[in-house]
């Protein structure tokens, strides 16, 4: 219990540094009864029946071992499958409020070069296929990136190109397409 406590620990290189148990306390709510849910409430009864009831023998305990290690294997796998999932919302939402304002600079090829470097890449975000740890960290360090980008752009800026930036964050050319987490 030790290892999924320490999993859950882990501080996410996101805004506000939250810890992975943080991130995924709206899961509950969300997905009540399913896989994140499931694999963690088998991974905890098993650990709580084995503590009960230990195995007397090196077989049941070999047995037990192999258990507990795939329960962990599963739940690691569902924890950082709705963190992806999590951190990809943002990605759409991010991804839409900047839509305008990348077209605007792709076709002012003018414009300080940061700028053309921020507007030539979106964040791109999981596409709703499973991802695990190191795909989360990618998919963070990422956003750093495009903020940094954005943050050098708008220091590069003159007001009068500032001025011109869109302020309207809609989009002009239609939803995305709806891959938002769902139970």
């Amino acid at each position: 219990m030790q290892k999924m406590s320490d999993e859950l620990d882990t501080t996410l290189p996101i805004d506000g540094k939250p810890l992975l148990r943080d991130y995924l306390a709206p899961v509950e709510r969300i997905d009540p009864h399913g896989d994140y849910a499931d694999a963690e409430n088998d991974l905890t009864d098993l650990a709580k029946r084995i503590i009960a009831r230990p195995a007397s023998d090196q077989q049941g305990v070999s047995r037990e071992c192999d258990q507990l290690d795939a329960a962990w294997q599963t739940w690691q796998a569902e924890a950082w499958n709705w963190a992806n999932k999590l951190l990809n919302e943002q990605v759409i939402a991010k991804n839409v409020s900047e839509r305008a304002a990348r077209e605007f600079i792709r076709n002012h090829p003018q414009w300080p070069y940061s700028c053309r470097v921020w507007a030539s890449h979106e964040t791109e975000g999981s596409l709703g296929k499973p991802m695990a740890r190191q795909d989360f960290f990618y998919m963070a360090n990422r956003i750093k990136t495009a903020d940094s980008e954005l943050n050098q752009c708008i220091g590069d800026m003159t007001p009068d190109q500032s001025g011109q930036m869109p302020q309207d964050q809609v989009s002009n050319d239609g939803p995305l397409p709806d891959i938002s987490v769902k139970p």
